[in-house]
């Protein structure tokens, strides 16, 4: 069959309709959107997650900074492992970091021009998958007001 020509000279087509070409291009718009969304949903949880992760560590590190600051107040002559253990217990929220421990050192330093102690304080809490997330490790010193 030849294409006719019109008025203007141009060859015209007869057009043929096609049935539901509107319906696969809805098919695969929604198929395209499935596919975002499900990128979009594992992002915005994945951002959830590590969210939570670094509110947890900035507990961990208030925490930590405020018992480190009640062993530095206590008196140089009373300071010592057992104290700043009984001092620790009950200053752990247990809603905010779950599964906290405290580990907690304190040496004595011998050799210099007043007598020292080290305090070392380590704060570990469980993740999501119950193990163990990077511990928050603070040290500070501790001297005596009077010399030896």
């Amino acid at each position: 069959m030849r294409p006719r020509r019109g008025s203007s000279g141009i060859r015209q087509h007869k057009h043929k309709r096609r049935r539901a070409y509107g319906l696969i291009e809805l098919a695969i718009a929604i198929f395209i959107l499935t596919a975002v969304l499900g990128v979009m949903v594992k992002v915005v949880s994945g951002v959830g997650f590590e969210r939570r992760a670094v509110d947890h560590r900035l507990l961990a590190i208030q925490e930590a900074s405020n018992l480190l600051e009640r062993l530095t107040s206590e008196p140089f002559d009373r300071l010592s492992s057992e104290r700043a253990k009984a001092i620790s217990e009950g200053s752990l929220p247990k809603k905010g970091l779950p599964g906290g421990s405290w580990q907690i050192d304190v040496v004595d330093v011998q050799g210099g021009p007043l007598p020292a102690k080290r305090l070392s304080v380590r704060l570990r809490w469980q993740d999501r998958s119950q193990g163990w997330d990077g511990p928050v490790s603070l040290t500070s010193w501790v001297y005596s007001r009077r010399t030896p």
